[in-house]
């Protein structure tokens, strides 16, 4: 008897898994079926660039203090001036690709799109029909494939390296000469006719260097950096630095001459505002130097060079200077332009944002 009831229990069970298999099978399956079932309305989409952001602009002058190498000490000055910054070789308002993801009003993948060779300011492609839904824009980005979920989405993080498929040069501009864009849409109800206008933000910062060398300096500079640049993108803007970025180093190789410029387009990188009291926290304009306990992995610029003071030869002198909107805050914003006009006139051996290897005496 007991061996009986033992076969039945076995055989319910059983019975309860093969059951419970089919059933978990027949959700993709169904759900794929009610999606299909669905139907297609073609749609229209609009493009425009959010307004430009004003730039935030720092000036900054290195220089020898008197009590050593004989000269004025440094200045530092911020502020938010409206001024022309676009780079020539790269186009910051064009879409040239474009991912379009549409989400059911419980945030789950209705379709995605791919388009690689975007042309104009409109596309027209087909959604499905629904009265309720979200929708996200990625462009200039590569295809970011069918994202199963809004949460899954607001995750999602986009490489941001150089390389096969990559989006930037080792010199820190986009590889396609376009910025990354992303724009969003809520609470829509698409059926046929349905057009919209869609506003796009760019989703990388750019930081612009202006470099001058005064004559009286003899300073041969021989790099620049832009350094603790993340290497990933998060689609969903972040409240804060994303966990788990490594980080690079951009590389541009300067002219010759006493003055240039330089642009890079990093991924926003917030790595926070120092308060009084933290590790690294300002008192005065030239102790914003960042801290690896406070702002770790904070972005910022550094110059490399030979200078000659009163016939001392400096090897590999290191100016750093960090870009942001005050001199405790280390924040790079997506779509902003961080402007640093830089000039070096001297090497103050006591600052802290200067580097030197000191020569041997003899």
């Amino acid at each position: 008897m007991m061996e009986q009831t033992k076969y039945i229990v076995n055989g319910l069970t059983l019975f309860f898994i093969a059951t419970f298999l089919f059933l978990s099978g027949c959700d993709d399956d169904t759900e794929s079926k009610l999606t299909a079932e669905m139907k297609n309305v073609d749609v229209c989409f609009d493009f425009t660039l959010t307004d430009e952001v004003t730039p935030i602009t720092r000036s900054v002058a290195f220089a020898s203090d008197e009590n050593e190498l004989g000269a004025s000490s440094s200045e530092i000055t911020s502020k938010r001036v409206r001024v022309v910054t676009k780079a020539t070789s790269v186009n910051e308002n064009s879409v040239k690709t474009l991912w379009l993801g549409q989400y059911d009003a419980s945030g789950n993948l209705l379709i995605s799109h791919y388009l690689n060779d975007v042309t104009g300011n409109a596309v027209q492609v087909q959604l499905k029909e629904c009265p309720n839904c979200s929708l996200r824009f990625v462009g200039n980005a590569g295809d970011l494939g069918k994202i199963a979920t809004l949460t899954e989405f607001n995750e999602t993080k986009i490489n941001y390296t150089t390389g096969t498929g990559g989006l930037t040069t080792s010199a820190g501009l986009p590889v396609n000469q376009s910025c990354a864009i992303f724009a969003q849409l809520d609470d829509q109800s698409i059926s046929i006719n349905y057009e919209q206008t869609i506003q796009l933000t760019r989703m990388v910062t750019k930081i612009q260097l202006n470099y001058t060398i005064k004559s009286d300096f003899t300073f041969t500079l021989k790099q620049l950096y832009l350094r603790s640049v993340p290497t990933q993108i998060q689609c969903n803007e972040p409240t804060g630095q994303v966990p788990g970025v490594t980080y690079q180093s951009f590389t541009v190789t300067p002219s010759s001459g006493a003055s240039g410029t330089a642009e890079w387009y990093m991924p926003e990188n917030k790595a926070g505002v120092i308060a009084s009291g933290k590790d690294g926290y300002a008192a005065s304009t030239r102790d914003k130097k960042g801290s690896t306990v406070s702002v770790p992995n904070a972005t910022y610029i550094e110059l490399i060079g030979d200078a000659t003071v009163n016939g001392t030869t400096y090897k590999d002198v290191s100016f750093r200077i960090y870009p942001g909107n005050g001199i405790n805050d280390y924040n790079l914003k997506r779509n902003t332009p961080y402007i640093v006009n830089l000039t070096l006139g001297g090497i103050d051996l006591s600052d802290p944002r200067v580097s030197v290897t000191i020569p041997d005496i003899v």
